[in-house]
């Protein structure tokens, strides 16, 4: 399945973030955050780090930590503000969520990017008259541009 599956697969596609959280909110998906992230991150939600460790995450292999799931699978820090998705730790989400949809693992598995045009809002087949540029990505989901569509919550 994987050997007829086009270089570069979202070629064809647009982005453009609709903040459903649906990203967020799959079940079985693992949040890996650097150790030496945690003092910021627990800061920003106005935490010591012992705390942001009970609360929301567990040990992880080679020094990381993982997220813990809240109820339903979804990532602990997904939250809604007026009927929108935000993260909680939006200035310190990891390289994993940043990248969304434009991941590894999208881009080498067919069967990964089904999954993700089941419940990505925002991925959607460009018009055949209409290519997509080059870097699909909108200013919206840029990291480079954070006050565009933050996901922070105030």
């Amino acid at each position: 399945m994987e050997d007829d599956f086009p270089e570069n697969p979202l070629q064809g596609f647009s982005f453009s973030c609709r903040r459903s959280g649906n990203c967020c909110a799959q079940p079985g998906g693992r949040v890996r955050l650097e150790a030496k992230l945690l003092p910021k991150i627990a800061a920003h939600l106005g935490l010591k780090v012992e705390g942001l460790l009970s609360l929301y995450l567990v040990q992880g292999p080679d020094g990381d930590f993982l997220a813990k799931e809240a109820q339903g699978g979804a990532c602990p820090f997904l939250a809604s503000k007026d009927g929108k998705a935000s993260c909680k730790i939006y200035p310190f989400r990891p390289e994993h969520c940043r990248s969304f949809p434009f991941r590894e693992d999208v881009l080498k598995d067919s069967r990964v990017l089904a999954s993700v045009l089941r419940f990505c809002p925002g991925l959607r087949p460009c018009a055949q008259d209409n290519p997509p540029p080059e870097d699909s990505r909108s200013q919206d989901s840029s990291p480079e541009n954070p006050e565009e569509n933050s996901w922070e919550l105030p």
